[in-house]
Order: structure tokens, then C-alpha cells, then sequence
């Protein structure tokens, strides 16, 4: 029988102990104690559901009163009777405003604002209905006897970071 030297741990020596604890270390890694290829595969990394929409409209013909602009995602109503999703009201600087929409869901978008120069929080029209104030909608989409449809004027947001250029009709 073997007797343990002064300095050695049951026989072993001391390079020899660090060595045993490496390779327990080791064995109880890859059995499944710690991470593993197989729970590695079996986990899914969830693809991002949100992001950042950026909005710069130019154009506006001077900086008195406000740009208020408003996100919508529904269809019915469009655009008069659709509640706004997210609104903002902007100070115009330098013929044009920039909106940075945070943690806005993935989907589909449009996009309506008008210049309320005299900040009645009010888009005026004449007795004919016919805007007296600036106006827009998204993909630029220009009024035909009327406002632009639903259609023209949607957008599919899908990605972390997407920036919309816009002008003032």
C-alpha cells in the first residue's frame, strides 16, 4: 500500500490534485451540468418584435406654430375618423421637424400631419372644406379630390431602424 508523502492529498501530488480538479471540472461541463451544445441548439433566441422608427419631415414655410404629426395602424376611419397610435406635437426648425418613435411594434403604418401654424390644435379649412394649412401623409402619397387612400398611404415597419423622409404638400 502507498503512504502519502507530507504535501500529497491521498497519494496524489500537488500538480497532480489541480490536475484531478481540472479534469472534474471538465467532465461535469460537458455532461450536461453546465452549458451544453444540446441545450445550446434547444434554445431559441427571440428575433426582436420592436424598434425605432425615425420621421423627418421638410418643407413646412416657416417655424411659426407646430408640427402635429400622428401614427396610426388602423384602416377603418382612415384618415379623419383613425385614432392616432402615437402623436406628436413639434416645434419647426429650420423648414422641417424630426420625430424618433421609440419601441414601436413591427407592422403596418401610416402617417398623417398637418403645420398648425396658428396652434389652435385645429387642422382649418375653408367653407369649401379645402385645407388652409400644410399638410402631408406617408410614402408622400399626394390627395386626389380628397385625402389619399389607405392604401397609398401605409408602410410596413420591420426592422430595428428605419428612417422616413416626408414632405409638406
Amino acid at each position: 500500500m502507498h503512504s502519502a508523502h507530507p504535501g500529497e492529498v491521498g497519494g496524489y501530488g500537488r500538480h497532480g490534485l489541480a490536475m484531478l480538479l481540472a479534469l472534474l471540472v471538465g467532465w461535469v461541463v460537458l455532461s450536461g451540468w453546465g452549458l451544453s451544445s444540446a441545450h445550446a441548439e434547444n434554445r431559441s433566441v427571440s428575433a426582436p418584435v420592436s424598434g425605432v422608427l425615425d420621421i423627418l419631415i421638410s418643407g413646412f414655410p416657416n417655424e411659426q406654430g407646430l408640427a402635429r404629426v400622428m401614427l396610426s395602424n388602423v384602416q377603418d376611419g382612415w384618415p379623419r375618423d383613425t385614432p392616432p397610435l402615437r402623436y406628436a406635437a413639434l416645434k419647426i426648425k429650420r423648414g422641417s421637424v424630426q420625430w424618433h418613435v421609440v419601441d414601436l411594434p413591427y407592422g403596418e403604418y401610416t402617417i398623417r400631419f398637418y403645420h398648425d401654424a396658428n396652434n389652435n390644435d385645429h387642422f382649418d379649412t375653408g367653407w369649401l372644406g379645402l385645407p388652409k394649412e400644410r399638410y402631408g401623409f406617408s410614402n408622400n402619397a399626394r390627395p386626389r379630390l380628397g385625402p389619399p387612400s389607405y392604401q397609398r398611404a401605409r408602410f410596413q415597419f420591420g426592422q430595428p431602424h428605419m428612417l422616413t423622409r416626408l414632405k409638406v404638400q
